[in-house]
């Protein structure tokens, strides 16, 4: 259908459109140079509304590439400030545990993070811990006794409580010079700390001073910070909050370190400026620019770009003041329009040519006919393209939607392990195997162990694995945190290699074979059943014979002996103990199930109820 509607331009013989351009051409060109003058006023008229629109949408696009500047600023930091928050919620989990943390816990903690690498602008993370008058001088000896002699409470003198810092990691000579102050003495820290412990929220402070700042490269400084609670006391209430606080995890901060990175790659786009709380004063100035300059409230004609952004975090706000920089205003981007402006004038000065030369105008119209006729076939192309794309992230949805029906219908999940990163992955099916909700982030190799009695012959197993690559294939039983009690996997694992021969990666699958257990041991139980079956059918087999003769002797004896004789009642009290023995044989030779019955505190097999032949029934 394509085909057939540009097959006309493609013939070599001028479309109809372009016919009737030529006959407008035609009919104008015996007006002479007042023709000529037409075309190009008609031109030029239509060129300068072009370029004016096209300016007025190049203008309108930098301010969109300024606005997304602001937006990506602002949700940086709020993401930044959100994960510092994440940071100090770990913190806590780790008192959650204990109330006593040690100074090497914290530590260790703290290493792991790699706060440097992964949290830039952060000063440390510590612990500052509430001591009540009553207990300041045991504490100060207690700190003491652990290396350091001249440990103290600072700034000295008495106050209702205090809230020492006795951890600060990293332990640098920054950070020593906060060991022992007690931010509960100064007004500013005071009341985001109130505000944190009556709230259980993460709090940040107003603009303050870090007392680990010295004259050389002074900056502003916030903290953020979240109280903890002492295990097993209620928190629910206010006052409940307050009578069981032991103390605070938090994080100073550094404002300059804390916009570094964020700034990176807008630098010399936008001038930012930060200030405490929502208005632009001089003494709020948290942060800015290098290149910023005051006044710190800009006029919207004095730049091409202006905003103001509050952002409101942990119950505190900011004001986020954006102005264009110099940078930016001098490449603002013109250069479309000023090319359809200059392009227009062209095009407007060819037409006036082309009543003068007719056919070098036909050989311009062939040109953009083909090229119009390229732009559609690319076009068509392009969209074939975008539905092939489709189709294909359809289809692998769909198989890795089959996968894993596949693996939750046959309880089956996979997991790897990466030796040298030390990160661990599980299937969902994995996952909900050993009790985990499939969504749940928190799968560790410490959440499997844990879930696993026998964990030294499993460890054991892996460790031969991976040491002199011993196959790994187990049957053991788990304690799911969820769900059934006690569950039994097999696990298989193998391991990968890189391309120098050293072990990289640990891949293993797991099957729930708790069923299968189930079955293989009602199969030996049934097995059991059947052998104690078939030994009492022979057994009785074996009694019947001796029972047909005792029962023709007894009736042979009734023959020679009187009614009257005091042993025909005996003899016929035999015959009817033989006559219920040979119907319980009979009975027991008809069992075709297992079904018990109480008998004083045991249960027996109920012959009734398990032998196929009725009372009464199938027996002379």
């Amino acid at each position: 259908m394509m085909q057939d509607k540009i097959k006309p331009e493609l013939s070599g013989q001028p479309s109809t459109r372009m016919s009737g351009i030529f006959s407008i051409f035609h009919c104008l060109a015996p007006m002479g140079i007042r023709g000529a003058w037409i075309v190009l006023s008609a031109a030029l008229l239509l060129t300068f509304t072009a370029w004016y629109f096209a300016r007025a949408e190049a203008i309108k696009r930098d301010h969109t590439r300024f606005n997304f500047r602001v937006e990506t600023i602002e949700k940086e930091i709020y993401e930044r400030l959100q994960a510092y928050e994440f940071l100090l919620q770990g913190g806590s989990g780790l008192f959650s545990t204990t109330n006593e943390v040690t100074r090497d816990d914290w530590r260790t903690y703290v290493t792991k993070l790699q706060i440097n690498q992964y949290y830039p602008g952060i000063q440390g993370v510590g612990f500052s811990k509430r001591i009540l008058p009553s207990d300041k001088d045991a504490h100060i000896r207690q700190i003491r006794s652990e290396g350091f002699p001249k440990y103290t409470i600072n700034p000295e003198g008495d106050r209702p409580e205090y809230t020492s810092i006795i951890f600060l990691e990293p332990f640098d000579w920054r950070n020593q010079r906060a060991f022992g102050y007690d931010m509960f003495s100064e007004p500013i820290r005071k009341e985001a700390m109130i505000r944190a412990r009556d709230t259980g929220n993460a709090a940040l402070s107003e603009k303050v001073t870090l007392v680990q700042e010295t004259d050389k490269d002074k900056q502003a400084g916030f903290l953020i910070y979240q109280a903890i609670y002492r295990k097993g006391e209620p928190h629910d209430t206010t006052e409940q909050k307050r009578k069981a606080l032991m103390g605070y995890v938090y994080s100073p901060f550094r404002m300059n370190e804390f916009i570094k990175g964020i700034l990176a790659e807008k630098k010399g786009y936008i001038e930012l400026q930060i200030f405490d709380g929502d208005k632009p004063l001089k003494e709020t100035l948290l942060y800015q620019s290098d290149s910023a300059k005051e006044p710190f409230n800009y006029a919207e004609d004095c730049h091409f770009a202006t905003d103001q952004v509050v952002l409101e975090y942990a119950s505190h706000r900011w004001l986020l003041s954006f102005v264009s920089s110099k940078h930016f205003e001098k490449n603002i981007s013109t250069g479309n329009s000023n090319f359809i402006l200059w392009l227009g004038i062209t095009i407007s000065l060819l037409l006036f040519g082309m009543l003068l030369s007719l056919a070098k105008s036909y050989s311009q119209a062939i040109n953009l006919a083909n090229t119009t006729v390229s732009l559609k076939k690319a076009n068509i192309e392009l969209r074939q393209e975008i539905m092939e794309r489709e189709q294909t992230e359809m289809a692998l949805h769909k198989s890795e939607q089959r996968y894993k029906s596949a693996q939750r219908m046959g309880q089956v999940g996979n997991w790897e392990y990466d030796l040298v990163t030390g990160s661990f992955w599980a299937s969902d099916e994995t996952k909900r195997i050993y009790g985990f909700n499939p969504e749940s982030k928190n799968f560790t190799t410490a959440e499997v162990e844990n879930c696993i009695p026998d964990r030294e012959r499993v460890h054991q197993a892996l460790i031969d694995l991976i040491e002199n690559n011993t196959p790994y294939d187990l049957e053991f039983e788990i304690d799911p945190v969820s769900g059934p009690k006690q569950k039994f996997i097999r696990s298989i694992a193998e391991l990968q290699k890189d391309d120098s021969g050293k072990p990289c990666k640990v891949t293993g699958l797991i099957q729930d074979s708790t069923r299968q257990k189930e079955q293989e041991g009602m199969l030996l139980e049934r097995e059991k059943l059947q052998g104690v079956l078939e030994m009492a059918g022979a057994i009785c087999h074996e009694l019947n014979q001796p029972l047909q003769v005792i029962s023709g002797s007894s009736e042979i004896l009734l023959m020679d002996i009187e009614s009257s004789d005091s042993k025909c009642k005996e003899i016929k009290n035999i015959q009817a103990n033989v006559k219920r023995m040979a119907l319980l044989m009979h009975k027991i030779q008809g069992i075709v199930r297992y079904q018990s019955k109480p008998y004083l505190k045991n249960k027996i097999v109920d012959i009734e109820q398990a032998s196929l032949h009725e009372k009464g029934n199938d027996f002379p």
